[in-house]
């Protein structure tokens, strides 16, 4: 009898999906509640964090003057590499380094496509996409390392744009191919 209950259930497990009967995914007991109490504990560690990071790199900053002053370039420069690693730490802490794609994106881009379309595309944190001059606007997402923009006027055309860490990349559209479009960053 045991092991017919065995069978069961390993054919229930097998063949539910198959039928395409929809099962309701079990949702622990308090688990949302764990998440956004470790979320909210994040934050509240990441403001602290980026609080100590301010006021060291002020003190640093104060001793770069004086150490400056007194013609100590030595240690002027150490105290510069200092204050350089701190931004780069707290670039990263707030996730406003290179390294998440989503804050390589934003920003204004000249994009060049070779359908003859030229203009300035307003990446915001929103992650709304505006043309400059243009009525014209959509929503992007990051895929992998692509920026794929939907625009909002026509849902069937879409551009995207390889993520890069510089300040020139490509991509692609709804009726260009890999590569037909260019965009440099605008400062």
């Amino acid at each position: 009898m045991k092991h017919i209950a065995t069978i069961f259930a390993l054919l229930a497990i097998c063949i539910i999906p198959v039928l395409g009967v929809e099962t309701k995914p079990t949702v622990l007991p308090g688990k949302v509640t764990y998440e956004k109490s470790l979320d909210d504990a994040t934050k509240v560690f990441t403001q602290a964090k980026v609080k100590a990071l301010d006021k060291y790199k002020k003190d640093l900053k104060k001793a770069l003057v004086d150490e400056t002053k007194a013609g100590n370039l030595d240690g002027a420069n150490a105290i510069s590499k200092e204050i350089k690693v701190l931004d780069d730490e707290q670039a990263k802490l707030l996730g406003m380094d290179d390294t998440n794609p989503k804050v390589a994106v934003l920003g204004k881009w000249l994009v060049t496509r070779t359908d003859g379309h030229v203009g300035v595309w307003n990446f915001k944190d929103d992650m709304t996409v505006t043309m400059e001059g243009k009525n014209f606007n959509g929503k992007w997402v990051v895929e992998g390392n692509v920026a794929k923009i939907v625009w909002s006027n026509d849902p069937t055309k879409w551009d995207t744009m390889i993520i890069a860490s510089g300040d020139k990349t490509t991509g692609d559209g709804w009726n260009i191919p890999k590569g037909g479009l260019t965009a440099t960053r605008q400062k």
